[in-house]
């Protein structure tokens, strides 16, 4: 990229100074453009700022980008925190195996009581259709069923992830 010397008007393309000089040699007015050395933007914290061009400096005769480490604005925070979400929301299991279920639940201590509660539904259907969600060859996360018995047990949206988590784990 060039940078105008005599106007501060950066960055401009070659195709944009042959715009701006119709009809004319270069050498009559090539000198009062510069070309910037690319630099590197500075090291930052994506998750709260970002690196911002700016004017370029002469440095020891040789024009050179420049940044600025600004904080994001409040739309910016909120992408980062909706981008943050989904690529936690996409590493979570959707399913997992029922031995694998069984033994996270286990492994939390809750194995029995998950059990002990389907076995005290007392309404006939419902008891029945809790038995076939718990005894499904796959636990798939979005089930309303397990999401209830794991509330039932204490548990909360988030640490039902963390336990499918572990679950495909074992």
């Amino acid at each position: 990229m060039y940078l105008n010397k005599e106007t501060g008007e950066y960055p401009l393309s070659i195709a944009d100074i042959y715009a701006a000089h119709p009809r004319t040699i270069a050498a009559e007015y090539l000198e009062c453009y510069a070309l910037v050395e690319r630099s590197e933007a500075p090291e930052h914290n994506a998750d709260t700022h970002k690196p911002v061009e700016i004017q370029p400096a002469e440095i020891d005769g040789v024009w050179r980008q420049q940044w600025s480490v600004v904080p994001l604005n409040a739309v910016e925070l909120a992408e980062r925190e909706r981008q943050r979400e989904a690529e936690a929301a996409a590493l979570i299991p959707k399913s997992c195996t029922r031995r694998q279920g069984q033994l996270a639940l286990l492994t939390h201590g809750v194995l029995d009581d998950a059990e002990a509660a389907i076995a005290a539904i007392t309404d006939p259907a419902q008891k029945r259709e809790a038995q076939i969600e718990y005894e499904a060859d796959t636990w798939e996360r979005a089930n309303p069923f397990l999401q209830q018995l794991w509330a039932q047990l204490g548990g909360t949206p988030q640490s039902l992830d963390e336990a499918f988590a572990l679950a495909v784990t074992l």
